[in-house]
């Protein structure tokens, strides 16, 4: 069997019965309505697949590992020579009215108590709670970015945590996830940051 992120329009209800009443093996099946993606474990050819009315692409659910994402792009950037460098930490709004969806590893408890974030409005929402594993603090890193004490460029914005797997190997489907559940958010405002910085 195969695992495919199978794309589509409109409701998923006549795609999942067209699925699931094929004679071939069907395992896992998961629907993602936000963003249209259907995972599915099958013996279901890909054309077969794709003949599918409402269907609109089939592909492989990889694997993808942390190492694919590495890139020099901060090095490039500290090599600029005219960068507008304000003398001072910027005033301004602060980043207040802002939310800020982190899409990277849990945040601890500690971290979450800790003197530099004890001001930050940061929001553990259960529509994340998915037990993903703390494999990095990567995702308190950039938290401290956006929201710390000291080093937070936009201190008085709204983080969300949307916790998922860093530094290890991890499908689409788990990106794909993630984000999904920020489409999803019935508390999402109009306007909202989305970062993935992995």
């Amino acid at each position: 069997m195969q695992t495919y992120n199978i794309g589509f329009s409109g409701p998923s209800e006549p795609i999942f019965d067209a699925i699931m009443e094929r004679e071939e093996t069907v395992g896992f099946l998961k629907i993602l309505e936000g963003i249209k993606i259907i995972r599915c474990t099958t013996d279901i050819p890909v054309d077969v697949l794709l003949a599918i009315p409402g269907v609109s692409f089939v592909e492989e659910d990889e694997l993808i590992d942390h190492e694919a994402f590495a890139d020099d792009w901060h090095v490039r950037r500290l090599a600029v020579p005219f960068l507008p460098i304000p003398p001072s930490k910027p005033v301004a709004n602060q980043g207040l009215g802002a939310t800020v969806f982190v899409i990277d590893a849990p945040l601890s408890q500690e971290f979450l108590e800790s003197e530099e974030m004890s001001e930050a409005d940061i929001t553990l929402s259960a529509l994340y709670a998915r037990g993903v594993p703390q494999t990095s603090t990567h995702g308190e890193i950039v938290t401290s970015l956006i929201a710390s004490k000291s080093v937070g460029v936009s201190p008085k914005a709204t983080i969300v945590s949307v916790p998922l797997a860093i530094n290890t190997t991890i499908s689409q489907f788990d990106i794909l996830e993630a984000l999904d559940s920020v489409l999803l958010d019935p508390m999402r405002p109009p306007v909202s940051v989305v970062l993935c910085a992995w």
